[in-house]
């Protein structure tokens, strides 16, 4: 899970723009980003389902 948090945050940086410069949607997601890869870093991507999302 923290490979793919990883590239969904680099992704965010560059969708979340507005004018060039990245909106307030990214600390929001940056929060989210680190929660997921402190509970979740070691877990498979397979496993991660509705209730890991929800816990974060």
């Amino acid at each position: 899970m923290a490979e793919l948090a990883l590239k969904y945050l680099k992704f965010a940086k560059v969708y979340y723009r507005r004018e060039g410069k990245v909106t307030g949607a990214i600390h929001g997601i940056k929060v989210a980003v680190r929660l997921l890869r402190e509970m979740y870093a070691d877990s498979a991507v397979s496993d991660f389902g509705p209730r890991a999302l929800k816990a974060i």
